[in-house]
């Protein structure tokens, strides 16, 4: 009893960590925020199966901090960790795994890397295209990037999307 206590009380307190870590990332405090969601997936790696929806929820968003501090290669390398692990977790198309390809494709286009930011927008978008609620929101983001993309490759009119 006394050991699930604990375990219960430690998950709380590691999603007590993101919430404060989400806040200080709204009021613009992008370290802080950072330091608080590091806190936050070191105890749900402890207390969460190996692959678990939370644990991708802290690496989504210790990869866009870690951008917004302009660790690119850290924020994609977070975000990849979440990629894999959704889509082990999840079967078929995704609105959550279509976010994460969105974040990738952006992950991508800040190192320079403007064709898998392409290929991985792409993804996103005809992945939220097969959705059966379609968000377009989701599918505006991926167009928005593989026209960024495609613009800096040279290549938007052998595509049609310029």
């Amino acid at each position: 009893m006394n050991k699930r206590l604990h375990k219960e009380g430690s998950i709380n307190r590691a999603n007590y960590l993101s919430e404060i870590g989400l806040s200080l990332e709204m009021l613009r405090n992008p370290q802080e925020a950072l330091d608080y969601q590091i806190q936050a997936l070191t105890l749900k790696k402890k207390f969460f199966p190996p692959d678990h929806e939370k644990i991708v929820e802290s690496l989504v968003s210790l990869g866009a901090l870690s951008q917004s501090l302009g660790r690119t290669q850290e924020g994609l390398d977070y975000l990849m960790q979440a990629f894999n692990m959704k889509k082990r977790l999840t079967q078929g198309d995704n609105i959550t795994l279509a976010s994460i390809l969105i974040e990738l494709g952006n992950a991508f286009s800040l190192v320079g890397n403007f064709e898998s930011a392409f290929d991985y927008a792409k993804q996103a978008l005809e992945m939220t295209q097969r959705l059966p609620q379609r968000d377009y929101i989701e599918s505006y983001q991926a167009l928005h990037i593989m026209g960024h993309a495609l613009l800096h490759v040279g290549d938007c009119k052998r595509h049609m999307i310029c």
